[in-house]
């Protein structure tokens, strides 16, 4: 089954979205893992 042009959208900017979320509650729930080690860009 094909999505549309418009939903295939729509999904990659959700993930992206959560992505970031995900991203930004690890440096709230554990600030030390996330300042303490190096961490290399894009994980």
């Amino acid at each position: 089954m094909l999505l549309p042009e418009s939903t295939a959208k729509i999904l990659a900017l959700g993930g992206e979205i959560l992505d970031c979320i995900l991203r930004t509650a690890e440096h709230f729930i554990d600030p030390f893992k996330v300042t303490g080690k190096s961490i290399p860009p894009g994980t």
